[in-house]
């Protein structure tokens, strides 16, 4: 199906594919109404859609086939209902429009959701029903408000990577060491980030009521072998078990081989193992303001001197300006960008990375562009 305007299926309705394989391709998009406009497929499993990339599926209805997505899934009209495996490198967005107009994409299918990306807004729901997990191949960004709406506390968020860096962004209030543990704190059941995977914390969204700098809570926190974590100037929480007895500690990138540690007795000894985290070398990225509209200055520190790029990407991975090149002293170092290309044009508002390749190093900054 080439679709470049607009198919609406209405409540009680369906787009039903006989095939093995139906394409939805074009700029346009598929919207099921609220409650029961029906993506389906006839017979097996094996007849499902695939969703290319510039087409959207979106509304608020249900879908029953299975979706391989390269496009986007977007729940925007109270709660779209997914019986279906959803999977593939394309993004999900879940976007209320108040507090009254609440979207929720009801997950029920047996299979972990798998998405490019994932976005869900301030009165976006997300619920996990068959506490299948998720699987994240790129970003992961928030701006919910309500820790009760958040679904991952006791589910498996899974960052499955490509070598490529992939944003995480945390919303939990930096609290501490609680006594009592963390509970309703966008905290996390289990993180796993896995083999190969390249992961930066960040906190650029406002979750509303954080009243101090926010940080990342994890029950379980599982770094596959060859994985990274970027914690990008944000604070870690988690428990560790050196001798049978969960004990929670904070992990700090000024000094990553320390911690701080809540209940009686002593930590003999414990470590993490894997790729070696940037930020622990010393090297450090920083811009500010962001977001920013004519200019913004990136700072960064290196602990001695190296070979140095710093480099300005967009979203999509595109390379948009080299801003320095060249052997720098150990010390601090600042660059501005001033919103350009390397052609001299006006770049577009929006997220852009700063990438300072420092040595064998490498440390990610996400700025903001206001246009």
């Amino acid at each position: 199906i080439t679709n470049d305007g607009t198919i609406r299926v209405e409540a009680g309705g369906y787009l039903k594919n006989f095939q093995s394989q139906a394409v939805l391709q074009g700029g346009g998009r598929v919207v099921l109404a609220n409650p029961n406009g029906m993506l389906d497929a006839d017979g097996t499993a094996t007849n499902w859609f695939i969703n290319q990339d510039g087409h959207t599926i979106e509304g608020g209805g249900t879908i029953t086939a299975w979706i391989a997505n390269f496009g986007t899934v977007l729940a925007n009209d109270r709660t779209l209902t997914v019986w279906g495996n959803l999977f593939g490198a394309g993004e999900v967005r879940i976007e209320g429009q108040d507090a009254s107009h609440l979207a929720t994409l009801s997950y029920q299918a047996t299979s972990a959701l798998t998405t490019g990306s994932l976005f869900i807004n301030e009165f976006g729901r997300l619920l996990l029903v068959s506490t299948t997990g998720l699987n994240v191949l790129d970003d992961f960004s928030f701006a919910l408000r309500d820790e009760a709406a958040w679904p991952f506390a006791s589910e498996v968020l899974t960052m499955t990577g490509d070598g490529a860096w992939q944003e995480l962004e945390v919303g939990g209030e930096d609290l501490g060491l609680l006594p009592a543990g963390f509970t309703n704190n966008f905290q996390h059941g289990t993180l796993r980030i896995e083999a190969g995977a390249n992961v930066f914390l960040s906190d650029a969204v406002d979750n509303g009521n954080r009243h101090s700098p926010e940080a990342l809570y994890v029950q379980n926190l599982v770094l596959e072998a060859g994985a990274t974590l970027n914690l990008n100037g944000i604070r870690l929480y988690t428990y560790v078990s050196p001798s049978g007895t969960p004990q929670l500690v904070m992990i700090d990138e000024n000094n990553v081989g320390d911690y701080s540690h809540l209940f009686a007795g002593t930590l003999a000894s414990w470590s993490l193992s894997g790729v070696e985290d940037p930020a622990a070398t010393g090297v450090e990225l920083r811009n500010r303001p962001n977001p920013f509209g004519a200019s913004t200055r990136l700072e960064f520190v290196l602990p001695e001197a190296a070979p140095v790029r710093l480099d300005v990407y967009d979203v999509t991975g595109r390379h948009v300006a080299k801003l320095a090149e060249g052997e720098r002293a150990a010390g601090r170092h600042a660059v501005e960008w001033n919103g350009e290309t390397e052609r001299g044009e006006r770049a577009r508002g929006g997220v852009y990375y700063g990438v300072l390749t420092a040595g064998r190093s490498r440390t990610v900054a996400r700025m903001v562009l206001s246009r």
